[in-house]
């Protein structure tokens, strides 16, 4: 029985690793080689609106473009930050200091556009969209940044198999120690010990 509750005890531990082994180390592998169907061609775009999700509804927006004669949505709550860009650009065209919505850019304007880079996610969503020099939608990402990522998740896995095996010798070895004395030695809490230590190192510093 109190080899059971060491085992409990011990629990959060395995835990742990499970989380980095088969969920946060592979989300991060996943979406370093996440693959995108991109677009990067002269004059693709041949619509750009911006209006309210609907009439009842004035606190989310609808951003609607038209690539190759296929159209595509991306509703978002008014004041977003991941959206500033893009609200920003419409405000150029709109005559009022706040956004006088719907916003239609004028076909003009969408003809003088030398080149767009357009990129739609797996689901077909649109996740990244650049118009001449003005990225609206989403963040570029870097060779580096996937790069990293990789890596990242990489160092979280192997953290996870690590912890793994440190816990299962603990174990063990507290099995070992409890069938020659009788008695299982107390857990470490390590968090405890952390703080204790960032203490006494900073009244040292002092």
């Amino acid at each position: 029985m109190k080899i059971f509750e060491h085992l409990i005890k011990n629990s959060y531990a395995f835990l742990l690793a499970f989380c980095l082994i088969f969920l946060i180390g592979p989300k991060l592998i996943n979406s370093s080689k996440e693959k995108k169907e991109i677009i990067e061609q002269d004059n693709l775009i041949s619509k750009l609106n911006l209006d309210y999700l609907n009439q009842n509804v004035a606190n989310y927006l609808t951003f609607e473009t038209l690539v190759n004669n296929k159209t595509f949505k991306v509703s978002f709550k008014k004041g977003d930050n991941q959206y500033s860009n893009l609200t920003e650009f419409f405000q150029k065209y709109s005559k009022k200091n706040e956004l006088d919505l719907p916003i239609i850019i004028p076909d003009s304007v969408i003809s003088s556009i030398n080149s767009s880079h357009i990129e739609i996610g797996n689901r077909g969503e649109l996740i990244f969209l650049k118009v001449d020099n003005d990225v609206l939608i989403g963040k570029k990402r870097t060779n580096f940044g996937k790069a990293f990522l990789f890596v990242l998740g990489i160092i979280f896995i192997i953290l996870g198999i690590t912890f793994t095996i440190l816990t299962v010798l603990a174990i063990n070895n507290s099995i070992k120690i409890y069938k020659k004395t009788g008695k299982l030695p107390s857990l470490v809490n390590s968090v405890d010990e952390m703080i204790a230590g960032w203490r006494i190192i900073l009244k040292k510093k002092k």
